[in-house]
């Protein structure tokens, strides 16, 4: 028969399933955030993202995450998507990896950070993306950054106070 080889590595991950709480602890910062470009850079991939929620440490809403390419790499992750980032250093960019717990922001994922973590700050970033749009359309422009803002504030509020940053 016929035997078919590649001279390419091969990446496996094999991560140990951990509970959520020693997952945070061993992050430095916990966030949601949209990918909004992947930049690859064979060896490591760096992940420019917008921060919409923090949990842990003060994040930047626009930030970034470099992972190592292969293994327990981030590669599955897609411009567009939101994720659950569980990173590790002071600034960014940040290391992650899916042995550290980044993945996909899903609401039972979400919902097991926030039983640990508490709610955690919302980061509004509320604004129509164009100066002319706003002076073209000053009613909408107003809809959605002073009424927005203060609908957010409203929904943010937890025990009395507001966990709410903005940019």
């Amino acid at each position: 028969g016929l035997v078919f080889a590649a001279n390419t590595p091969a990446f496996a991950c094999d991560c140990k399933a951990q509970d959520e709480q020693r997952l945070l602890a061993a992050a430095d910062v916990v966030f949601v955030g949209t990918v909004e470009r992947i930049i690859d850079l064979k060896r490591d991939t760096t992940y420019q993202i917008t921060a919409t929620h923090s949990f842990k440490g003060e994040v930047e809403s626009a930030t970034s995450i470099v992972s190592t390419t292969g293994g327990c790499g981030l590669e599955a992750m897609v411009v567009g998507n939101d994720y659950l980032f569980l990173a590790k250093g002071g600034a960014a960019p940040y290391r992650a990896d899916q042995c550290g717990g980044t993945g996909r922001a899903t609401t039972s994922r979400i919902d097991a950070i926030e039983a640990v973590a508490g709610v955690g700050i919302v980061l509004h970033q509320a604004a129509l993306g164009s100066v002319p749009r706003a002076i073209e359309e000053p009613l909408a422009s107003n809809a959605a950054n002073v009424t927005g803002h203060l609908a957010l504030l409203d929904e943010v509020e937890v025990d009395g106070q507001h966990h709410c940053g903005q940019a």
